[in-house]
């Protein structure tokens, strides 16, 4: 019934547009004007300027029917598709203006920047840059190590300012701030830059860390970083968990 009922509306929407009222009100009282203006002395039909047109036959009948219904079918849906799209593009800017007055964060890698990575084997970090407005007391946390055991929300801490919150305002990607990810040696392979997860994880196999991003004015984000401590830079990969 829900089926029927959508599809009997988008007929409705498709056809039932004043000027098809017209063209079909027009086309459906022609033969009754046929008729009239037969019936009509030839001088008072010149005087009134009332045009005269050939009978039709009920084939040119049915094929007029048709021809129009397939002129108002054509137009009313190349209406239809323009208005959704026109309600469509509306949505997306208002989404976007929207959009653009919230914080909205990502958690970045770049090898190339001196905050990120320190190409001496010291320590590795990772940066949360901002294209909206200014996200404020935002955390950092090591939520999960796989493989390895269940260690916590563990909070990280930001370059040069400690485990706390602080605002982000950042405009472009080269203007991240940083929270220490790993440290490393020049012999030993990279470790967590969290205490209690230097213990649990003992090794030098790759895995898989997620860091949460908590603040006052913003949802949680959570990224998904591949690690491999052996290698230079250990982070491979960097991606937002959908």
């Amino acid at each position: 019934m829900a089926g029927a009922t959508s599809r009997l509306r988008a007929w409705v929407d498709v056809l039932w547009r004043p000027w098809s009222v017209v063209l079909v009100v027009a086309f459906a009282l022609l033969p009754l004007y046929l008729r009239i203006r037969a019936e009509l002395p030839a001088d008072v039909a010149e005087r009134w300027h009332l045009p005269s047109l050939p009978p039709l036959t009920w084939r040119e009948w049915a094929i007029g029917w048709l021809a129009l219904f397939i002129v108002l079918v054509l137009e009313g849906a190349y209406r239809s598709i323009r208005e959704r799209d026109e309600a469509i593009g509306r949505r997306d800017r208002a989404l976007a203006h929207r959009t653009a007055a919230e914080p909205n964060l990502a958690i970045v890698f770049d090898p190339h920047c001196d905050g990120c990575y320190d190409e001496s084997g010291v320590q590795v970090s990772l940066g949360v840059w901002n294209k909206g407005q200014t996200a404020e007391d935002v955390h950092v946390y090591l939520a999960s190590v796989t493989p390895g055991p269940n260690l916590g929300k563990l909070e990280l801490s930001w370059y040069g300012e400690g485990p706390v919150g602080r605002s982000i305002n950042t405009s472009n990607r080269s203007g991240h701030h940083h929270f220490h990810l790993m440290f490393g040696t020049v012999r030993e392979p990279y470790t967590l830059a969290v205490q209690s997860a230097v213990g649990a994880i003992n090794d030098a196999r790759p895995f898989v860390a997620e860091i949460l991003a908590e603040g006052r004015n913003i949802r949680p984000l959570l990224t998904r970083v591949e690690i491999d401590p052996t290698k230079e830079p250990p982070v491979r990969r960097v991606a937002p968990v959908r």
